[in-house]
């Protein structure tokens, strides 16, 4: 195969060409993994594994993504700290943990997942992230997480009270 350098979003900077000629996104490389020569982890979207609302649209999601892209629900994850986070954190929010590491919280964790998707979702997440559209997204992601036992799909787990460890 050979390299064929596109710039378009962060998330497919570029493009290589199979040897039957097709033509893909190449999903882990940014503009300047070319120049530095670095390497990232794979993006991860976390979830809360006992809510079937979080896991359905988790699910959804992951017909999506790239298949580079990791989807696992926090009680699958041995050490949450490496990211960041604590067993309270992920029980309250999802989370898109970017390829240099960074958290994204809630309504930022869907505009990052809409992103790597691309196409039109792509753009619905970058626009979520500019006002006012990211100040809408905020209450919208308040109100589903808030009222998520009665959304379908959902299980007695996404009504009970969260605490924290300990």
């Amino acid at each position: 195969t050979h390299l064929i350098i596109t710039l378009r979003s962060p998330y497919r900077a570029i493009r290589y060409e199979t040897l039957s000629g097709r033509r893909r996104d190449h999903p882990r490389v940014r503009r300047y993994d070319v120049a530095m020569g670095t390497h990232h982890a794979p993006e991860l979207l976390i979830f809360d594994g006992d809510c079937a609302f979080c896991t359905w649209t988790a699910r959804w999601a992951e017909r999506r993504l790239p298949r580079s892209v990791r989807i696992e629900p926090y009680q699958w994850i041995p050490d949450l700290s490496v990211h960041g986070l604590t067993e309270a954190d992920a029980a309250r929010a999802a989370y898109w943990i970017d390829g240099e590491g960074r958290a994204h919280r809630g309504w930022r964790a869907v505009a990052e997942t809409f992103r790597a998707i691309g196409g039109s979702w792509g753009v619905i997440g970058t626009m979520m992230r500019v006002p006012p559209l990211s100040w809408l997204s905020v209450g919208v992601y308040a109100l589903v997480a808030r009222t998520r036992h009665r959304l379908p799909g959902s299980t007695p787990a996404c009504r009970r009270p969260r605490k924290p460890p300990g």
